[in-house]
């Protein structure tokens, strides 16, 4: 259940995991919720494509707010907490498991090396919340650490496996962690996690989104601040994280900002 994006996987005959791709054939499903009702829902995609329509309907990055107990979304005069927005997730990804034939009952979630025990327990409530039956709760950094691990002790063609003290690090799209194992002996040791859950992907976005609108603010002076009207701000945020994504294969991209009446083409470079 990641901050941006959540993914449902299965062991396999071998034991080994495998992610269970969505109806669409997507390995992720975009952790974002719209509310069109009170009694009404949409998760995934179709909730991230409406954001810029129906913004204050639309709940994104609650993963953030797992652990306040204050926190409430409200939308249609119903209010939700993080838990259960976070198990309307989970509901999806389940539906696209047992679309693709899995039978889901239990699960381990996982969740960034920084979440403590409030945080801990809001997810094991969001998946009671679910329907599942929560079997444990693991740091993402330590259990992409257990994977390396694991399947360096099962290599059958290796008649020894020498020992290494591996760093892993996951940059996701709101969280930062980072693990120390040592693999020793056939066994596995975590030597250390830390974490910065106020960095990822999504913090990417909002920077290139503020640079983008003071470049259109310069060129309109005149005209509102896309980042001071809710649908102009998720239609900017939408088009930074674009441009951040072209950016990855090329060295400029160029960007069209569409607001109040005016429109700017502006180059970003890396």
């Amino acid at each position: 259940m990641g901050t941006t994006n959540s993914a449902i996987a299965a062991i396999d005959r071998d034991g080994r995991p495998e992610v269970i791709r969505d109806w669409n054939g997507a390995p992720t499903t975009p952790s974002v919720v719209l509310l069109p009702s009170a009694h009404d829902h949409v998760v995934g995609e179709g909730a991230r494509r409406q954001a810029r329509l129906d913004p204050d309907n639309v709940c994104a990055l609650v993963k953030r707010r797992m652990g306040d107990a204050d926190w409430r979304f409200v939308a249609h005069g119903r209010s939700w907490s993080a838990p259960a927005i976070s198990a309307l997730i989970l509901k999806s990804l389940v539906s696209n498991a047992e679309f693709a034939g899995e039978k889901v009952e239990r699960a381990v979630i996982t969740v960034p090396a920084y979440f403590g025990d409030e945080e801990r327990r809001a997810t094991i409530q969001a998946g009671t919340y679910a329907g599942l039956d929560v079997a444990g709760v693991l740091s993402e950094p330590i259990a992409a650490a257990l994977s390396y691990g694991f399947s360096r002790l099962a290599d059958t063609v290796a008649t020894a496996t020498p020992d290494e003290t591996v760093l892993v690090y996951d940059l996701g799209g709101g969280t930062f962690d980072a693990t120390v194992i040592e693999l020793a002996d056939r066994r596995i040791s975590v030597l250390a996690v830390d974490g910065d859950h106020q960095l990822g992907g999504a913090d990417w976005d909002e920077r290139l989104a503020l640079h983008l609108s003071r470049k259109f603010c310069e060129e309109h002076p005149d005209a509102e601040d896309p980042l001071d009207d809710s649908a102009g701000s998720q239609a900017l945020i939408m088009a930074a994280e674009r441009a951040k994504h072209e950016l990855s294969e090329s060295n400029s991209t160029s960007v069209i900002v569409s607001h109040d009446g005016v429109r700017s083409v502006l180059t970003v470079t890396r």
